[in-house]
């Protein structure tokens, strides 16, 4: 590919002039852009290097799915956009297929695709290259297991916290603490490291505790300072089965002498299919002593609603995998509408994650959802810059 400095991305389209049109809004973009109109040229031009790749589906002599099955034999770790004249159901198909192969699917667009539709997308990849995103980084090197031992002894990892707001009032209502992990000399590492090792490791239920620590810790701060919030911390399958886990939260809301309300656990129907009698004694417990709780990652489990049934959860967070695509498909429209009907008939909140632009916040206070969270809003900070944010948001800086 010719520019370097550019992200590189690559149009796999049996029609020329569609790669073409494709082609000239990348480039606009900001992106270097090829374009091939036979699969028999794929291995040719293809990289692990490239940055985004967009495939059609329905192609003569190798078809999207094909094109797809190489890529997550690869690990291919670019964006892909899917695209298709046929039925938005293949294209649902698609990104459902791209994500149970591990591939990072940015988005599906049905033809006639229109300039600010594919723009779109390509601009939200070009925000995540911004960041921290591996295709643009180089060589990565990941950090040992003594360094993950080092690094719970040290205290070097923190809840960095994303923002969730009353869609109705657009006030701020509380946040998600989302562990990072300040590495001396490797830098931030995100959960996509952090939780394999811990798990893989025997260490998730001390790095749980220390996150709900240091989490109670800033929303005593904040309250100090004049912001009463709730926090939301994730808790690992193996916490929820410490029979201890009540009697610590307690004593560590006790130790800042704040009431249960300013603290949420966070639990995935996965977590809950281990030793259930267990589970529903230390959630039962839980609620109990008035700590919230929220079902995580709702509907992409077996058995969410014996789930609902069985635990006594006073929210339910919708997975962004549906939240992100209400605006654009009908089926995830109709499992977010269904899913916010069912929270309120049952006196319970529902949270959205996962909402990065306006219309999807339209569309979730039209549907009565109660709470929103996502890069729209915010992305996860370090805790001490939340009340400037707060502030700044709000008017009151």
């Amino acid at each position: 590919m010719n520019e370097t400095s550019r992200p590189n991305l690559l149009i796999i389209d049996d029609e020329t002039e569609m790669g073409k049109y494709i082609s000239l809004v990348a480039e606009e973009t900001g992106f270097s852009a090829t374009s091939i109109d036979d699969t028999s040229k794929f291995e040719s031009v293809y990289d692990r290097d490239i940055s985004v790749i967009i495939v059609d589906m329905f192609m003569p002599g190798r078809d999207g799915v094909e094109i797809l099955r190489f890529l997550a034999e690869d690990r291919f770790r670019g964006h892909i956009v899917v695209i298709s004249g046929f039925d938005s159901s293949v294209l649902h198909s698609a990104m459902e297929l791209a994500n149970a192969h591990g591939l990072k699917i940015l988005g599906a667009l049905s033809k006639p695709i229109l300039y600010n539709d594919i723009q779109r997308l390509l601009l939200k990849a070009l925000d995540d290259f911004s960041s921290d995103d591996p295709t643009l980084a180089g060589e990565i090197i990941l950090p040992t297991r003594e360094d993950f031992i080092m690094g719970l002894e040290r205290l070097e990892f923190e809840p960095y916290m994303q923002p969730q707001i009353d869609i109705k009032t657009g006030r701020l209502l509380g946040v998600e603490a989302l562990v990072r992990w300040i590495h001396p000399t490797l830098g931030i590492q995100t959960p996509d490291i952090i939780i394999p090792m811990a798990e893989n490791d025997g260490l998730m239920d001390e790095l749980t505790y220390q996150m709900l620590e240091k989490t109670v810790n800033w929303i005593k701060i904040w309250k100090d300072a004049g912001l009463s919030l709730r926090a939301s911390v994730n808790i690992s399958a193996s916490t929820i089965i410490d029979l201890s886990l009540p009697e610590l939260v307690d004593s560590y809301l006790r130790a800042k002498k704040l009431p249960p309300g300013h603290l949420a656990l966070e639990v995935t129907e996965q977590t809950l299919m281990g030793q259930l009698s267990t589970s529903l004694d230390i959630l039962t417990r839980l609620r109990l002593k008035n700590i919230e709780l929220s079902i995580d990652d709702f509907g992409t489990g077996h058995s969410s609603l014996i789930q609902l049934y069985r635990a006594p959860f006073s929210e339910i967070k919708m997975d962004r995998s549906f939240v992100s695509k209400a605006t654009e498909q009908k089926e995830a429209r109709a499992i977010v509408e269904m899913t916010v009907a069912l929270a309120h008939k049952l006196n319970m909140k529902t949270v959205a994650e996962g909402v990065e632009d306006s219309a999807t916040m339209d569309l979730l206070r039209e549907l009565g959802c109660d709470v929103a969270q996502g890069y729209y809003i915010a992305r996860p900070m370090p805790p001490e810059e939340l009340l400037d944010w707060e502030r700044a948001r709000s008017g009151t800086a």
